[in-house]
């Protein structure tokens, strides 16, 4: 069984892991520089081979990692060649060049999704972003900032990292929190970078120490080498669809947990400090705590929208006959009880494609769907916007028609008979409501009068009486009666 080749360079990459620290200095460089270098060559032909709106974000993601590649590169010949370690050095220029250029292809292929998951994502991105940037604070920033030893360039250099990387950590977690499943390639994409992240903050906290990981420091940035070379050779590089739902759950849950933890972590640090008789950062977790409670409550009131946003397109659903999209006979029922308690003049049409199980047999009961879809939408375009159109019950429709009279009622139901699709002809009965009946009398008379037309030959229009006259009076296809 042969290996895909994204997965053969995961499984080497790892036996580097294991053997990485162990390796004689020259061949721990070796396999580092080659490690970035196959990434750099996997996202730059990946980069070439995309099309469209899909080519911009490799393109921006192979330009980080050439910037990336740079600076290892000048890394390398500074340590090995000059035997020096300047800092700042054109290696930290190159090293920052990319993370605007890493962060530009993840903003890209998170603008994929629709601007409502974007706007959940970036606001829970922002709170845990928001949490880590507490922590860069005060274990990274405000230390170096108060550190009198080092120069303003210095300074400027050692807070440019922390900052980049919480511009990059927010973007990363955004596209993770995204709704759906993702492509493979995408969990890569995340994947590399939270480990890019990761090494960078354990650098930061050991050069703030003064202590030395030696060759486990590099481990973090091999990994996430090694991921980012998977990604230009993982076949759905290329896919920018959700492949389902698959796995919500699991990240519902891992993004309550983190969430939380992010909400908990200014008073937790509030509360060490305390403990500790030194509360040194008590600006900074105060604005993080405003700040905190700001997207929780811009959180809150999205959640609120979609809830309501959700609860309406339920209550339509529940009023509206799938198939056809005409009203169901719950909506039906419920406009016409309404529209008579109010009074005035009401006119029910009752209408009856003929022949139905016919044209069923011939055309199978996709045909007899597409039959029904297509008689509602033709009587949809002859009625008013004030006029409900309900699917009463298999191939039986009714119409609620206000304010006209008794021929208006009748023209409309001729009209409703004229617009019927595919030669297909349909019966209908009409009714006018009388103050002393109930809407179900109402219905009655108007069912009668269908079963009437039905019974004259079809095709045709039947007026009831009103209810204290002979129950039906029938009429032609042109003439009607009043009632």
């Amino acid at each position: 069984m042969r290996i895909p080749a994204w997965r053969a360079v995961l499984v080497a990459g790892n036996l580097l892991l294991v053997v990485y620290p162990w390796l004689p200095a020259a061949a721990r460089d070796a396999g580092y520089l080659l490690a970035v270098t196959g990434a750099l060559v996997s996202l730059a032909v990946t980069a070439a081979g995309a099309r469209g709106p899909d080519r911009l974000p490799w393109v921006f993601l192979a330009a980080g990692v050439a910037a990336l590649f740079v600076g290892e590169v000048l890394w390398t010949w500074y340590d090995l060649v000059l035997g020096v370690d300047p800092f700042p050095s054109l290696a930290d220029a190159a090293y920052l060049a990319a993370y605007p250029l890493l962060a530009t292809a993840l903003a890209l292929w998170a603008r994929r999704s629709a601007p409502a998951e974007r706007s959940a994502s970036v606001l829970d991105a922002g709170i845990i972003t928001v949490a880590a940037g507490l922590l860069a604070w005060v274990a990274l920033i405000s230390p170096t900032v108060s550190d009198g030893e080092l120069g303003l360039l210095e300074q400027a250099v050692s807070v440019a990292y922390p900052v980049a990387d919480l511009a990059l950590l927010v973007l990363t977690v955004q596209l993770l929190l995204l709704p759906g499943q993702r492509p493979a390639a995408t969990h890569l994409v995340t994947a590399g970078m939270l480990t890019m992240f990761t090494g960078d903050a354990l650098y930061a906290v050991t050069s703030l120490t003064g202590t030395t990981p030696g060759p486990l420091g590099d481990l973090p940035f091999l990994l996430s080498y090694l991921l980012l070379g998977a990604v230009g050779l993982h076949p759905s590089r290329y896919s920018s669809e959700d492949t389902g739902a698959g796995g919500a759950s699991t990240l519902r849950w891992l993004r309550l947990v983190v969430l939380t933890a992010a909400s908990l972590l200014a008073p937790l640090t509030l509360a060490v400090q305390d403990l500790t008789g030194a509360v040194v950062d008590g600006v900074a977790i105060a604005a993080c705590s405003a700040v905190l409670t700001l997207l929780v409550v811009l959180r809150m009131s999205g959640l609120v929208r979609q809830v309501q946003t959700q609860a309406r397109a339920l209550a339509e659903a529940a009023r509206t006959d799938a198939l056809t999209g005409a009203a169901n006979r719950r909506a039906w029922d419920e406009t016409l009880a309404a529209t008579t308690s109010r009074g005035g003049a009401v006119f029910v049409v009752m209408l009856d494609l003929d022949h139905f199980k016919a044209y069923n047999d011939r055309h199978g009961h996709l045909g007899g769907d597409a039959l029904l879809r297509s008689a509602a939408a033709a009587w949809r375009a002859e009625l008013r916007a004030t006029d409900l159109l309900a699917r009463y019950g298999g191939e039986e429709f009714g119409v609620l028609l206000t304010g006209c009279d008794l021929r208006d009622a009748v023209a409309t139901a001729d009209r409703l008979r004229a617009a019927m699709p595919d030669g297909v002809t349909c019966s209908t009965g009409v009714a006018a409501w009388h103050p002393r009946e109930t809407p179900a009398q109402l219905l009655g008379r108007a069912d009668a009068a269908l079963y009437a037309a039905k019974a004259a030959g079809r095709d045709r229009t039947v007026v009831a009486g009103p209810p204290s006259a002979p129950p039906l009076a029938t009429v032609s296809d042109v003439a009607h009666v009043g009632g």
